[in-house]
């Protein structure tokens, strides 16, 4: 694991960095203060207007679903294959993303931007946001029609866990229309049509293959939250792709989990027993602790306590987030949604000009 992270990029003239405090991370005993487990980037607001690319998704038109085949960098990191300006590497799948796409200009050949704002990732790089005219891009092969400008930033220092060839992010908006689904059990990324009310365009989960639908709230620049428990505390809970886990406490919640044996150090990460969403009990996570209110808790949401669920808890409980619904939905490991669909396809082609000249998946309408 790499102790470099992106999170936070704070835009000039701020030009402040977020103080590098490892003992404020509260690394288990005896083990290497970690830098960050994430290379999520969260975006404030920058001073200069950008207009960002719209119109743009995974799915083609009349497309009802499409399997893009994912690799895992970092541990646990979702990582799909593309193309940018002719140069070939890979894409995070990052909801933490505010952008359609971020790009990483230590990677890219890309033309001088235009200067938008200066910040520090929370491990003490400098990063320098531009933007730039939006250069040809496919991903998994498919051409992304893209207009105006995309946004970049030097992630150069995310080399040693996510490699040479890491483009940059795919975020929110890019998904935002439809539903997916990381599945790693089969290094699947599946994304779904839904229409305006949720309803998908193949035949959703049946009861035996989920574990727990729960609807979320999505405030601007946030992630899906809801509200789940921690033993018998409640948690605002929100759920990020390109985060491995994060628990925000404060030393006394920290203190109360630990009495009761909720939360134990393992290696340079806490175990976190005892989560509940919506009732239903989850096995225990990996996570990374954060104090609240600490030098490296830079959320813009003030310091409560609240848990961020990653990368990490999502690769062993696959979750179909439907934005249009505004629900997750976590499946069992082996659920039969997830076996028909693995076994739909990879990346249909061009053919696919609509949902009835598809080839079959079983409950498609």
């Amino acid at each position: 694991m790499s102790t470099t992270s992106v999170t936070s990029i704070v835009p000039h003239p701020r030009r402040h960095a977020v103080p590098h405090n490892t003992a404020a991370s509260d690394p288990a005993p005896g083990a290497r203060a970690p830098g960050g487990a994430t290379y999520r980037a969260i975006f404030v607001a920058l001073a200069a207007a950008l207009a960002l690319p719209a119109n743009a998704g995974l799915l083609r038109e009349g497309q009802a679903v499409r399997v893009i085949p994912l690799s895992i960098r970092d541990g646990d990191k979702p990582m799909v294959e593309a193309s940018i300006g002719g140069r070939q590497g890979v894409l995070m799948i990052d909801n933490g993303t505010p952008d359609l796409l971020f790009l990483n200009r230590a990677a890219l050949a890309l033309p001088e931007g235009r200067y938008l704002a200066s910040g520090f990732a929370a491990s003490g790089q400098a990063v320098h946001v531009q933007a730039h005219p939006a250069p040809r891009i496919s991903i998994a092969g498919q051409p992304l029609d893209l207009s105006g400008d995309v946004r970049s930033g030097d992630f150069g220092f995310t080399a040693p866990g996510l490699g040479t060839d890491f483009l940059g992010f795919i975020g929110t908006p890019m998904v935002a229309d439809d539903a997916f689904l990381l599945d790693y059990r089969h290094r699947r990324l599946l994304v779904l049509q839904a229409g305006e009310d949720g309803a998908l365009a193949v035949a959703s989960p049946g009861a035996p293959d989920v574990v727990v639908s729960v609807p979320f709230m999505l405030l601007p620049g946030e992630q899906p939250t809801i509200a789940a428990s921690v033993g018998t505390l409640p948690f605002v809970t929100d759920f990020d792709t390109g985060d491995s886990g994060t628990l925000y406490a404060s030393a006394a919640t920290r203190d109360r989990l630990r009495g009761q044996g909720l939360l134990e150090p393992d290696g340079d990460r806490w175990r976190l027993g005892g989560l509940a969403i919506d009732g239903v009990g989850f096995a225990p996570t990996l996570v990374r602790l954060v104090i609240a209110g600490s030098p490296q808790d830079v959320r813009k949401t003030g310091h409560i306590d609240q848990l961020r669920l990653g990368a990490r808890f999502l690769s062993a409980n696959p979750c179909l987030w439907n934005f249009p619904a505004r629900t997750l939905t976590f499946l069992k490991p082996d659920a039969t949604f997830l076996d028909a669909l693995a076994t739909a396809g990879i990346d249909p082609p061009r053919s696919w000009a609509s949902p009835a000249s598809a080839p079959a998946v079983p409950g498609a309408r």
